[in-house]
């Protein structure tokens, strides 16, 4: 599929639920056409997958003309949405940007539908409805009324006095001195009318356009401190879409000979993948070394999800549990103890058939490489699979067997990629591999030991 879609993936991670969903979408959407000749190509319909139902199935909805209509709708739809996620979680401050963002993104769907009620209202009653219960807060009235850009341009509104009444409740609660109250109030005439030495300058002025809310409160702001103090409060306020806090995290790590991988989740819902190569003594470490080093990496990667909350770290090594109360660590395990005091998490022991994807991640680069090699390898490889009925039974899960694993729709065993016996890719891989620059055009005998004891592990049977 990959070779049709110019080798992009049509799954595209998204940090939140609603954003992987609609980037997956707007994936497909773009590679449409691509799709349509892939599934009338000859590789297609002479693949065992072709006369399956399922892949059937997935070719009648790709030829479908009403998918693509209602996709388009729902990506059209959903992106002013997504636009105010991006805001959230970008560089810039969103407090100042967040209550006129949601309504501008009301208005684009509005648009879109040309001020159809019947077409545009359902779809506002469920932003609403996910606005005022979760999001909703005056505080976000406050920090629109405070952002220059908006008070003074052309496009400010409070025609039900919603932004006077979220500034007033923030300042009953951020502000508990009465007198400091009053102070502030008294200085809201001057911001209003813009005047005072500082407020009616050139450089002010122009800043409204030109510098974030923040950092214009800090330059302009001086002749009304009691009101400057608490604008930069409002505005300074973290505000992130991507997890509710509030429920707990998980982080599921494991390990292999060649990688990490790491996985965070909320509500057993992925948000967040991890994996990294392990180079030079990494390499030696113990398995248990290798899998408190994936958690470490995963720590430091997620630290500002998880610090301040409690989480819970899932791994297949059962010893690993009792690894803060050992008495003998080395001098680096030392180190990793005293990083681990600033986080609240329990590690639990998970079997290792229920950790398949972060036990994936952790190999990810060495199924990678192979691909490198030779772009057709998997096609070929599932082509054999397909014909070898022992091979059909472990991915269809016909045949339970712990000791392989099916990734990618490939089977492993032991960090090797299984080939049937008899199978044609030893000598087309073996060639690839040959003729590859990183290779090094090596002679056969060490090309065959090179192959095994680095690609397909130690051991390797490539003439089964």
């Amino acid at each position: 599929m990959r070779q049709h879609t110019q080798r992009k993936d049509l799954v595209r991670a998204g940090v939140t639920r609603f954003a992987m969903i609609f980037l997956m979408l707007q994936s497909i959407l773009a590679a449409l056409t691509s799709l349509k000749q892939m599934f009338v190509s000859g590789e297609w319909l002479n693949s065992p997958y072709s006369k399956k139902p399922e892949g059937e199935a997935i070719a009648c909805i790709v030829f479908d003309n009403q998918f693509a209509q209602r996709a388009a709708e729902i990506v059209k739809v959903s992106e002013p949405l997504v636009r105010v996620l991006r805001l959230v979680d970008g560089d810039k401050t969103p407090m100042g940007y967040l209550y006129e963002a949601m309504d501008r993104a009301k208005e684009s769907i509005k648009n879109y539908y040309k001020g159809d009620r019947l077409k545009f209202d359902p779809i506002w009653e469920i932003v609403d409805r996910r606005w005022n219960n979760q999001l909703h807060q005056p505080i976000h009235a406050a920090g629109y009324f405070l952002n220059p850009h908006f008070r003074f341009g052309g496009s400010y509104s409070d025609s039900n006095g919603e932004v006077m009444e979220g500034l007033s409740t923030c300042i009953e609660r951020m502000v508990p001195d009465v007198e400091e109250r009053d102070l502030i109030v008294s200085e809201l005439q001057n911001y209003e009318g813009g005047r005072g030495k500082l407020f009616s300058s050139e450089l002010a002025r122009r800043g409204r356009t030109t510098q974030t809310p923040d950092a214009w409160w800090q330059n302009w702001g001086g002749n009304t401190p009691h009101l400057k103090k608490f604008a930069l409060r409002v505005l300074c306020q973290p505000c992130n879409s991507s997890n509710y806090f509030s429920r707990p995290f998980e982080l599921e790590c494991n390990a292999s000979g060649e990688g990490i991988g790491a996985i965070l989740m909320q509500d057993k819902h992925p948000i967040a993948f991890e994996s990294q190569k392990l180079w030079g003594g990494k390499r030696g470490y113990s398995i248990y070394e290798k899998v408190m080093l994936a958690i470490m990496h995963a720590l430091a990667k997620y630290r500002q999800y998880l610090v301040g909350s409690k989480f819970v770290v899932k791994t297949d090594h059962n010893s690993l549990k009792h690894f803060i109360n050992q008495r003998d660590l080395n001098d680096g395990q030392q180190k990793w103890v005293s990083k681990l005091q600033s986080y609240n998490f329990d590690i639990v022991y998970v079997k290792g058939k229920k950790n398949i994807v972060a036990d994936a991640l952790s190999r990810r680069l060495h199924l990678c490489f192979l691909g490198e090699i030779a772009a057709d390898w998997k096609e070929w490889i599932s082509v054999e699979y397909a014909k070898d009925k022992w091979a059909s039974d472990i991915i269809d899960g016909t045949i339970g067997d712990d000791r392989y694993i099916v990734v990618n729709d490939l089977i492993i065993y032991k960090e090797k990629i299984v080939l049937i016996p008899g199978s044609r890719m030893k000598k087309k891989v073996l060639k690839a591999f040959h003729d590859i620059p990183l290779a090094g055009h090596p002679a056969t005998s060490r090309l065959t030991n090179k192959f095994r004891n680095g690609l397909l592990g130690k051991g390797s049977k490539l003439n089964s």
